[in-house]
């Protein structure tokens, strides 16, 4: 009997058995990519909405800042145009109550909302201190009350407040919106806002990882078909290099120039570039940081020496201006009260000189107690600007609080000349410095060659 011929393996079956396979896992793994995309851009999307609810928190402490800011100029200037900013942000603008309702319709059952919340009533309620301080300036410059917002116009002064002069009026007004209780109001509110930054942080946190535990079992399943794909078909390696090992490639280059990685390849890889570039970003705001700090002074926040010097190095001399600031008999404060004292009146003083000159020129600390002030083109300020400043700062300063005795400042002003270097336009500005310690303290004055001579 003749023996039957083995049957060898179809190709064709083999063929359509592999091509099955492939399929299911292609499938597989076509769903896999599905889900992670989709994972992704619900991290994405979290992560997109939990920025924006942060940025809308700094926005309320922003609008409060600013109402300080402009409620505090029209008490110290009288100028109209302040308490009009003031009432379009309140009633126009109305930036607190916007981000409110934005948390209310999102988080609204969240202690981040309930902190948020917290602090714009605390904000609405400090209005009361300044729709008060208002009064007394409106009454104080003599303007027409019918003029302004029925909250200021209806707004019922003491009767001994209302028999006050202008002078008195006005000094009630900034103690109003300067004094020790409005500070610690705004505090709270400061630290209402903190709370509710941190429970935001914190409910990111828990999103992000929850997410990062679903992704990470999603990429290993994922791992595992490239594997069984590379088995079955030759044509993944094609799908892993153009996909994978060459984006990946690109991004090593990109990676050691320290440039943005280019979003190629699959949506894995997008999603990987998008979260390194993000992370680039950061790092290069990071180092931007560092070098901020690098010429700054960590206690008034002014350039310190490092940050002077490169300023100063850069100025045109003969269009410039050197302004030298000295606190008077600020070493006797040191003696008598201690240096955490000190501290704080250098810390004072650096406020109120960036308060008065920035706009104009560059502030540096660059001594114990000394000052400069570096003005590019002298036409910006005038020197009876310069004097009518510092008026304005030693009254502040002679006033002493918060446990700040009271002091002056002395300055000295240069303007630089074609034949002046950094050497003699500091020179001239010391001159002048000693000359108004020598007659008197607490006044600036400009430098002229007479002055050598006494």
């Amino acid at each position: 009997m003749e023996k039957k011929k083995k049957k060898g393996i179809s190709i064709r079956i083999f063929n359509w058995i592999m091509i099955f396979i492939a399929t299911i896992i292609a499938s597989v793994l076509v769903v896999s990519l599905y889900l992670l995309n989709n994972e992704f851009n619900d991290v994405k999307k979290s992560t997109t909405l939990y920025t924006d609810w942060k940025s809308g928190a700094m926005d309320v402490r922003m609008a409060s800042d600013y109402l300080t800011e402009e409620v505090r100029s029209f008490v110290v200037t009288g100028k109209e145009e302040y308490i009009n900013a003031y009432f379009n942000e309140s009633k126009v603008t109305k930036r607190r109550e916007k981000v409110l309702n934005e948390f209310k319709n999102h988080i609204g059952n969240s202690l981040a909302y309930k902190n948020l919340e917290n602090a714009v009533e605390k904000s609405m309620d400090l209005m009361a201190f300044e729709y008060h301080a208002m009064k007394l300036t409106i009454e104080a410059y003599g303007y027409d009350i019918n003029k302004f917002y029925d909250e200021v116009k209806n707004y019922e002064l003491p009767a001994n407040e209302a028999a006050l002069t202008s002078e008195e009026k006005l000094e009630v007004a900034k103690e109003l919106v300067y004094g020790n209780e409005y500070e610690r109001n705004k505090n709270a509110i400061k630290d209402k806002l903190n709370d509710s930054l941190k429970e935001l942080d914190s409910m990111l946190e828990h999103d992000v990882i929850k997410s990062s535990e679903k992704l990470a079992g999603i990429m290993i399943f994922q791992q595992s078909l490239v594997l069984l794909l590379i088995v079955f078909l030759v044509v993944v390696f094609v799908f892993v290099y153009t996909q994978i090992v060459h984006p990946i490639t690109l991004s090593i280059h990109s990676i050691l120039s320290d440039t943005e990685i280019k979003v190629t390849g699959s949506s894995e890889y997008r999603q990987l570039a998008d979260t390194y570039n993000t992370m680039w970003k950061n790092n290069k705001e990071i180092k931007a940081k560092l070098s901020y700090e690098a010429e700054h002074d960590n206690l008034t926040g002014l350039y310190n020496r490092n940050g002077y010097d490169s300023v100063f190095g850069k100025l045109e001399l003969k269009n410039s201006s050197y302004v030298l600031v000295d606190i008077d008999n600020f070493k006797k404060i040191n003696d008598k009260y201690g240096h955490i004292v000190g501290d704080k009146v250098l810390k004072k003083v650096g406020e109120l000189l960036n308060e008065k000159f920035s706009e104009d020129c560059c502030i540096c600390r660059i001594g114990g107690d000394e000052f400069a002030m570096l003005v590019s083109n002298s036409s910006k300020i005038t020197m009876d600007e310069i004097k009518e400043r510092t008026i304005e700062i030693n009254r502040t300063l002679k006033a002493g609080y918060d446990e700040i005795p009271p002091v002056t400042l002395s300055i000295g002003v240069a303007i630089g000349t074609e034949k002046d270097n950094t050497d003699t336009l500091f020179k001239k500005a010391d001159i002048a410095l000693y000359y108004t310690k020598n007659n008197g303290r607490a006044d600036a004055n400009l430098y002229n060659e007479n002055m050598e001579n006494e």
